[in-house]
């Protein structure tokens, strides 16, 4: 399964920037209290973690859009601004081809 994202998506993609993912169709949305969400993709993902925190910062620079092993989340971008990770409320992952 490919995802294509454009545009400016919260870090996702640079504006005019188009990114391609290339993932199974599982992902794991990991939260910071413990609890674990199997999804059927990517975009099922991103939605778990807006429902949960709806101004949610969701990615950066070495995401899973750019060939990264994992997304990180923030509730909101004061939390993502200049963290390494230590704030990220989840992360989200898959397993690779």
């Amino acid at each position: 399964m490919l995802m294509v994202v454009t545009g400016a998506t919260n870090g996702a993609a640079t504006e005019g920037e188009t990114m391609v993912v290339g993932m199974t169709t599982a992902a794991t949305v990991k939260y910071s209290n413990g609890r674990t969400v199997s999804c059927s993709s990517y975009a099922e993902a991103l939605a778990e973690v807006r429902r949960s925190y709806p101004g949610a910062e969701i990615g950066h620079e070495g995401d899973l859009t750019r060939g990264g092993d994992r997304t990180l989340c923030w509730a909101s971008a004061g939390d993502a601004a200049n963290d390494d990770g230590a704030r990220a409320c989840a992360s989200i992952t898959h397993d690779r081809a």
